[in-house]
């Protein structure tokens, strides 16, 4: 990717980890995205085959649509249907499929995983901490892993208080509403751009109206002046 990126972007080495970052955050919300306007907003494979984009082969989208099909892909293994914590979310997402090879190793997160679920809380220590955070250590300025993009500390402390260290469904509604509210101003900046494009298209068409009228009064103008010439002036 980085090598068909620098056919034409003059990316120095300096920008190489954020440039690569930049494009699978990009890939993953473009996958997500073209999921939900190929897919979930159809309710059969019939209709959504015949709704399928023309840049994609047919085969690609045959296998997305098999992929996208597949129950066990969502699938909550907790019966309660209970919010998973930020240790289960990490091991859940580092699952490796056993026979498939892998280009990075899995040691240090085998390890990880491992502290995370022997990791016994202290007498003095809050019980609402999760293992994840101890055994991670300190995260980065501004950022909380496994949270995805755009969360930040003082938005989960004023979502859910300072204590807390769970992923809540008040903080998954907060998300959804930030979505719906982003969602209806890219409405309303369509509506507007829309309106707009309408009302230039009527000032043009009375522009045009405007300029047929006055060439009709110049030619009206210049038969009456041609009537009031001389017969010789006018077959000049």
């Amino acid at each position: 990717m980085l090598t068909l990126l620098k056919e034409k972007y003059d990316v120095p080495d300096a920008a190489k980890t954020w440039v690569l970052k930049t494009i699978g955050q990009s890939y993953k919300v473009h996958k997500c995205r073209f999921k939900q306007k190929h897919f979930n907003q159809f309710k059969d494979n019939k209709t959504r085959w015949s709704n399928r984009p023309n840049n994609i082969p047919e085969d690609d989208f045959r296998q997305l649509l098999r992929l996208w099909s597949i129950k066990d892909v969502e699938k909550n293994d907790d019966p309660h249907r209970k919010v998973p914590t930020l240790t289960q979310l990490f091991e859940r997402t580092r699952k490796r499929t056993e026979g498939r090879t892998y280009v990075d190793i899995y040691d240090d997160t085998a390890r990880k995983i491992e502290q995370m679920k022997n990791y016994k809380t202290m007498e003095n220590e809050d019980t609402t901490i999760d293992p994840f955070l101890v055994v991670m250590n300190k995260e980065n300025y501004g950022y909380r892993r496994l949270y995805g993009r755009g969360v930040t500390n003082t938005l989960i402390k004023k979502v859910e208080g300072p204590a807390s260290y769970m992923i809540t469904e008040e903080l998954m509604e907060s998300f959804k509403e930030n979505v719906d509210v982003e969602k209806n101003q890219l409405l309303e900046m369509r509506k507007e751009i829309e309106d707009d494009h309408e009302r230039k298209k009527a000032e043009l068409e009375a522009m045009r109206e405007d300029i047929d009228s006055q060439r009709q009064n110049l030619e009206a103008m210049m038969q009456k002046i041609i009537k009031q010439l001389p017969v010789g002036d006018r077959e000049d």
